[in-house]
């Protein structure tokens, strides 16, 4: 996450319930949740040895769900990162469902030489499986899955119904094959009343934005 939460929180007076978090890696955020007073927290990682070290990190108190999110139930195949210095040096952190294209020549150093077949599922059906969550419980999503955030929020219709703000990572160009172009984002978005309110470009091609749902 590039934003301060705690000062992206306060600025604009978001008022957490809880958190569905696409992309939990090793959990990295999990304490600013905690210190915004959110109890019911959803994390989705598919990957094997991450969702491993998340549930190390964050125990039995969230949701853990192995699994990725799109905009279809099915297994896919998901290109798998490498990078020196293991888990404290972010490797893994950029493994994508689309092929990398920019990331390549951005980050020489970070690897993918691997593919590895996930299961995924759109989240409005997740609901359904799971009936002892609902999801007005949950307000805010924190969105990071290298370029498929579209399709995962695609598959997330019924859902952002009930949301009321999400952080995503964005991109200006295509870091990976064919991912989702921030005024993309803001287009499909948009049509559920959110607007982009902040965006950082830390990486350049690529960086973080923050959303809230307007009123009509």
């Amino acid at each position: 996450m590039i934003f301060n939460f705690n000062r992206l929180m306060i600025k604009h007076s978001v008022k957490l319930k809880g958190v569905i978090h696409i992309g939990g890696y090793i959990g990295e955020e999990y304490n600013l949740y905690l210190q915004n007073d959110v109890r019911d927290i959803i994390f989705f990682e598919p990957i094997q040895e991450h969702f491993n070290v998340l549930k190390s990190n964050v125990g039995h108190r969230p949701t853990l769900v192995r699994k990725a999110l799109g905009n279809e139930n099915k297994k896919i195949e998901i290109n798998i990162s490498k990078s020196p210095g293991g888990f404290q040096n972010g490797s893994g952190a950029s493994s994508s469902i689309l092929n990398p294209k920019l990331h390549l020549t951005h980050h020489p150093h970070i690897t993918f030489e691997e593919k590895r077949e996930v299961d995924m599922i759109k989240l409005d059906d997740f609901w359904s499986e799971r009936s002892d969550l609902n999801k007005e419980d949950y307000n805010f999503i924190n969105i990071d899955i290298q370029g498929y955030e579209l399709e995962a929020l695609k598959g997330s219709k019924g859902t952002l119904e009930t949301v009321d703000h999400i952080l995503s990572e964005v991109n200006r160009e295509e870091v990976y094959e064919g991912c989702v172009i921030v005024d993309e984002l803001d287009e499909f978005l948009g049509s559920f009343n959110f607007q982009r309110l902040e965006t950082n470009w830390q990486g350049g091609i690529w960086g973080d934005a923050f959303y809230s749902k307007v009123s009509k």
